[in-house]
């Protein structure tokens, strides 16, 4: 009939339209498709130069979180763009360079590193650097925690510490909440990393290296022996790594570092190399590749410990070859 007809002609135009738009949707990606991240360093310091050009796309986020309202939205919390970054005025003074070396010597390890850097240290108006509570630090560990996910974080490290320390055996000054801070990233396969010290004692590490969870690194010399200067406690020191190199400071300016706090950055950018190449592994099979396989290493007084090597580390995991 006269109006049967467009019906007709109505239901299959609907039906044209509908198949389109079904082979359109099978054709097109899902707008929400997640996009496989890179895994992630966390880097905990004093604060970063973020305007250098090696810290281009390798920088993925900054994070203020201080025990002062010295973050620069006038709290004692921020993240995002330059809210770790150390005023140019003031960066070069006090220490506060020490966070942009560390996250070069991070990358010179691995110049495929993408980071993350959180700011516990904050300044006067005079410049001069405020002090940094064990709070800030497991509150450091907890956005760690909370943004894993997030972010892809695979390793956390801080090259910072004290020699404030217990008598005894039990000298290490750890609480449980703050040991559990560290657990709870260790559950998620996410190291911890901390520097002996640089204090030359050869009974005990600094604080919080002491802490049985977290990974504890000591230095070697460029002759693959421990350093006079590196602490050291055979139960509790996880790796030893060199610990004097040349890397750069704000604005690219050459620096030569040494110290632990060298180490602990390399020991975590190759950490995040295995994590790259093996995504599977647990923390406890990553961490028992780089123990059972790097070299034992001595000091002068034939003290020893263990030498973290990245390609016998990777040995480890790949198919023998007839």
């Amino acid at each position: 009939s006269s109006i049967a007809a467009p019906l007709i002609m109505q239901r299959r135009l609907q039906h044209g339209l509908a198949l389109l738009v079904c082979l359109l949707v099978g054709l097109l990606p899902s707008a929400t498709a997640e996009v496989a991240l890179a895994p992630r360093l966390v880097i905990i310091d004093t604060g970063i130069d973020s305007s250098m050009p090696l810290f281009t796309n390798h920088l993925v986020h900054e994070v203020c979180i201080m025990d002062w309202y010295t973050c620069p939205n006038g709290t004692n919390f921020q993240e995002g763009p330059g809210t770790a970054t150390v005023p140019s005025s003031i960066i070069n003074f006090n220490g506060f360079d020490h966070g942009t070396q560390m996250a070069a010597i991070a990358m010179n390890e691995n110049p495929n590193l993408e980071f993350i850097f959180i700011r516990i240290h904050g300044n006067n108006r005079n410049g001069a650097r405020l002090n940094v509570s064990e709070n800030t630090v497991m509150n450091a560990l907890d956005w760690a925690k909370l943004n894993a996910k997030k972010y892809n974080i695979k390793a956390v490290s801080m090259s910072q510490g004290h020699h404030m320390l217990k008598s005894g055996s039990k000298y290490c000054p750890s609480t449980k909440i703050f040991e559990k801070k560290i657990l709870d990233l260790k559950y998620l396969d996410i190291p911890v990393f901390f520097p002996t010290g640089n204090a030359g004692d050869k009974n005990r590490i600094d604080f919080p290296a002491c802490i049985v969870s977290a990974v504890a690194v000591g230095a070697l010399n460029e002759k693959d022996q421990i350093t006079s200067y590196s602490n050291m406690d055979r139960t509790l020191t996880d790796f030893y790594v060199l610990g004097d190199i040349a890397t750069v400071g704000p604005a690219g300016a050459y620096r030569f570092a040494s110290g632990t706090s060298v180490s602990t950055q390399i020991a975590a950018a190759k950490w995040i190399v295995m994590v790259s190449a093996y995504p599977t592994k647990t923390y406890g099979e990553i961490y028992s590749a780089f123990r059972t396989s790097g070299a034992i290493v001595f000091d002068k007084s034939y003290k020893y410990g263990r030498k973290m090597e990245l390609d016998k580390a990777v040995a480890l995991f790949e198919p023998l070859t007839p």
